[in-house]
């Protein structure tokens, strides 16, 4: 029971990454704003956003990451707590 609760856990975590993507959206509203200045600040300013856009790609790999490592953590947890189960009845029956 716990082990489907967490992973319930973890599947509600990825509609958080959604708003991630809403912010980029208001990041580019912002930048139509700023085409009224000069130009050459415009060019600056978009690179500077591509950057950031580069680094918020590294975070949802790091986040897959950890994802992984989670359902590998719980299944090995599961692996074992069934294990236990199969000694426990094993031992019962092997007493009697």
């Amino acid at each position: 029971m716990m082990m489907m609760m967490m992973m319930m856990m973890m599947i509600d975590d990825d509609d958080d990454d959604d708003d991630d993507d809403d912010d980029d959206d208001d990041d580019d509203d912002d930048d139509d704003d700023d085409d009224d200045d000069d130009d050459d600040d415009d060019d600056d300013d978009d690179d500077d956003d591509d950057d950031n856009d580069d680094d918020d790609d590294d975070d949802d790999d790091d986040d897959d990451d950890n994802d992984e490592m989670m359902i590998m953590l719980m299944m090995m947890i599961m692996i074992t707590m069934i294990t236990m189960m199969l000694m426990k009845i094993t031992i019962l029956l092997v007493v009697n």
